[in-house]
């Protein structure tokens, strides 16, 4: 009965070293991985929102894409509704800021080479920039 208990103690100890060992390995390349993302790879540039409002499959993608390479949250793309109607008539493609400090919109008019952008708020809005897309959409992302 006294052997009893010490070995009670070292099945104690073991077992939960043997499961630590097993999962520590593995929590160390997950964590090496994690140390070899590099800064540039997450958005920080600001919120966007990409509508679509000329009617071209495949344009939301593009856009979010080329954006997202250049650093901005696109939280979310769609079509241009207005009351329950899809809207397609845009002739150019346009540029919101939605907030007052308009530098955020005038990065992405640059590299969406667009108009200036325009400031207007709503109360429903979650981004910092919605993008508009019109008839005038080009092929901006060969040359960048």
């Amino acid at each position: 009965m006294n052997n009893a208990v010490p070995l009670f103690v070292i099945l104690l100890l073991t077992v939960p070293a043997v499961f630590v060992g097993k999962y520590r390995d593995q929590w160390i390349r997950d964590n090496a991985a994690l140390q070899e993302l590099k800064e540039d790879q997450f958005p920080n540039k600001g919120s966007v929102e990409i509508l679509n409002g000329c009617g071209k499959s495949g344009l939301g993608d593009i856009y979010s894409s080329f954006l997202r390479k250049n650093r901005f949250d696109v939280k979310s793309t769609g079509n241009v509704v207005v009351k329950n109607s899809t809207i397609w008539n845009y002739s150019k493609t346009l540029v919101i800021s939605r907030k007052k400090d308009m530098q955020l919109a005038q990065e992405v008019a640059t590299l969406l080479r667009t108009e200036p952008p325009v400031f207007i708020t709503t109360d429903y809005n979650e981004s910092d920039v919605t993008v508009i897309i019109g008839h005038d959409y080009g092929d901006f992302t060969n040359d960048q």
